[in-house]
């Protein structure tokens, strides 16, 4: 009886889901064939190399994940439409360089999804019409942090376009993007309600003598809530930050705890739309560590330090490049957190040259930097934190100059024409008698 009673109550439990994970292109030769085949939980992780697709999600519920990241994973459309596009899929992209897209949303279109854009370099590509690096359709909600939108170009709205829709924006750099018309970063319309937290919007332009919102434009009924922001530089002929139009449905915009270039003034809001302007906000150069460069960090006590908002709307635990949000008392502006890190700007080819900086408190004199080819797996927990780099295969550079009064000890050093590329160096600082993140160089 007994048996028949057990055997029952397993017949009447639901089925068990296991999810799996598959390569590209160690299981499946293409990115579209592995997102066709598998199924809803599953994870598919997509090797180095440059994947010439044109990729779309339909109800599909699976992780994309690149496996050594953009620098060395991309998907290149060709020019030949949108490189990827989640049609009622609720999926995860993560770790991909998106370039040479050219349709409705040239990098990624969202129509009635609500997938997750992270980590990403979303660069060169060419919205038709609207949302050069993003277009997000109506119903659709979104999550999208800790991305690069870079030189891309639409109509309206340079890297985003949201249209009837409810998306979250946090960590992500937005520069050099451009539209003809309105909203040169980013463009709203139709009863969008956007949370726009901890994001950097530098140096973005629209290209009309009647066009608005170098930064950001909003019209019909949408209801924006920015916070922890950087706005600056960004041009355009009417309202260069910050655009809120009003054809026949009044938009709202509510910011705080945010530096905008040229304060209020700088922002245009049209009759019967309304602007929320806090009581904690700046207008002061926000000390970028080289922003001729591209290298949007901040240095120590740079106006944005500290100066944001703890309580900000889907506030993240972690800036764009995973270190903690909050380094000291409250989180920075901006998309990047000073934090002690390790990372490197400039040309990672052989006989190029690479500028490794030390990210710290100044006058912190134990500066070293270790060099190895062999990871631990897992990493290694210690009094100084966590190790990722197996001791075996060690070469330390030690010690170096004490970090200097910016917070950014900058070391510039030649790449050797030998060995031949491709190949991977892994590299982590010791700053002050603790370890930073592990820092990986792709030479390519």
């Amino acid at each position: 009886m007994r048996t028949v009673i057990i055997l029952a109550v397993l017949l009447a439990m639901p089925a068990m889901a296991f999810s799996a994970t598959y390569y590209v292109p160690g299981d499946y030769p293409t990115i579209q064939l592995a997102i066709d085949s598998v199924v809803n939980g599953d994870t598919v992780i997509v090797e180095r190399g440059t994947y010439y697709e044109n990729i779309v999600f339909i109800s599909k519920d699976i992780d994309l994940l690149s496996q050594e990241g953009p620098d060395v994973t991309i998907i290149d459309g060709s020019n030949a439409g949108t490189v990827v596009t989640f049609l009622s899929a609720n999926s995860k992209l993560d770790g991909f360089t998106i370039t040479h897209g050219n349709g409705y949303g040239g990098g990624i279109c969202i129509e009635d999804a609500s997938p997750k854009i992270l980590n990403n370099l979303i660069t060169g590509n060419i919205g038709t019409d609207r949302g050069g690096g993003i277009y997000i359709g109506k119903y659709s909600s979104p999550h999208i942090s800790s991305n690069v939108f870079l030189w891309n170009k639409a109509d309206y709205g340079g890297a985003i376009f949201g249209y009837f829709c409810t998306p979250v924006i946090t960590n992500n750099f937005f520069t050099h993007n451009k539209c003809m018309y309105n909203g040169g970063g980013l463009n709203f319309e139709y009863i969008c309600k956007v949370i726009l937290t901890n994001n950097t919007i530098y140096h973005n332009y629209t290209g009309s003598s009647s066009a608005c919102g170098g930064g950001i434009y909003c019209r019909e009924g949408c209801y924006l809530q920015i916070t922890n922001e950087i706005l600056w530089e960004n041009t355009s002929a009417l309202g260069p930050e910050i655009y809120v139009a009003n054809s026949s449905n009044p938009s709202t915009v509510t910011i705080d705890y945010s530096d905008v270039m040229g304060g209020a003034a700088s922002v245009v809001v049209e009759p019967g739309c309304t602007l929320n302007w806090g009581l904690n906000m700046i207008s002061v150069f926000p000390d970028f560590v080289d922003a001729g460069n591209n290298d949007f960090h901040i240095v120590y006590n740079s106006p944005c330090m500290d100066a944001g908002s703890n309580t900000a709307p889907a506030l993240p635990s972690e800036d764009f490049e995973g270190d903690p949000r909050i380094a000291y008392q409250l989180p920075d502006m901006g998309a990047d957190e000073f934090h002690r890190h390790l990372y490197y700007t400039g040309n990672a080819t052989p006989g190029g040259t690479v500028s490794m900086k030390f990210v710290g408190h100044p006058g912190t004199l134990q500066v070293g930097l270790i060099i190895g080819a062999n990871l631990l797996n897992p990493p290694l927990w210690s009094a100084w934190g966590w190790l990722y780099i197996n001791p075996l295969s060690w070469i330390i550079i030690s010690p170096l100059p004490a970090i200097p009064a910016n917070g950014v000890l900058t070391l510039s050093a030649p790449l050797p024409m030998a060995p031949p590329a491709p190949y991977t160096i892994h590299f982590q600082a010791l700053i002050g008698w603790q370890f930073t993140n592990l820092c990986t160089m792709h030479v390519q």
